[in-house]
Parts: structure tokens; C-alpha cells; sequence
């Protein structure tokens, strides 16, 4: 599936308002953001955002509208939510949206199997 190259220029747009040092990285078929070596944000499914949140606000980010957690492999993921894109129709939303990735890229740990086994 194509992802929304629209939505990804948007987003580079985001953070340089932003003044946020990112790098851009082809990932799952789709396009990631990179922030403190952190994939907070990306595009995975046509013009969807998937946003990281960090586990202490997760099911308050949940109840906003237009966000779903993610479900990319057929099951829920913790701490992942997609947001629909009319939830990201101007430049406000999805400026909202990048400071929640923010947070996640300031604050938030990284899980992962290779952590967990040392």
C-alpha cells in the first residue's frame, strides 16, 4: 500500500515550525519520522498518522477525536494510535498531533525484544 507522500511533507513541514531536528526513514512500506533516535511518528497506511504516545497519557489520547490505536498487524498496540485524516485537516491539528510525538520522543522509553533479553 502507497502511503501519503502529501501527508509526509506536511509533517517534515510540522517540525521544521517546530525547529525539531528530524530524519525521514522508508520503513514498513511507509515513511517514519526520527526524533533523539525515536520513530515518534509516521505513515504507514495511505493517509493515516500513526502518532507514539507516551504510557502515561495513552488512553487520554485514545478519547480525542479521530484517534484509534493502532492495529497494523491485526492486533492493538499500547502506547500507538492512528489518526484519521480529517483529523489532520489544517495545520493546527497536525501541529498538535507532532507535540504528542514530541512528548513521546522526550519522554517516552523504547520496547523492544533485544532490550528486554539483556
Amino acid at each position: 500500500m502507497a502511503f501519503d507522500e502529501a501527508l509526509g511533507e506536511r509533517v517534515a513541514a510540522a517540525f521544521q515550525r517546530a525547529g525539531v531536528d528530524f530524519q525521514k526513514k522508508r520503513m514498513f512500506g511507509g515513511l517514519g519520522f526520527m526524533v533523539s533516535d525515536k520513530m515518534c511518528i509516521g505513515i504507514i497506511v495511505k493517509n493515516d498518522l500513526m502518532v507514539r504516545v507516551v504510557d502515561e497519557k495513552f488512553a487520554d489520547v485514545l478519547k480525542m477525536p479521530d484517534a484509534r490505536r493502532m492495529d497494523f498487524t491485526g492486533r492493538p498496540m499500547n502506547g500507538f494510535v492512528y489518526v484519521a485524516s480529517k483529523g489532520l485537516a489544517d495545520e493546527g491539528s497536525l501541529d498538535r498531533w507532532i507535540g504528542i510525538a514530541l512528548e513521546f520522543a522526550k519522554l517516552g522509553k523504547v520496547k523492544s525484544k533485544r532490550a528486554a533479553q539483556k
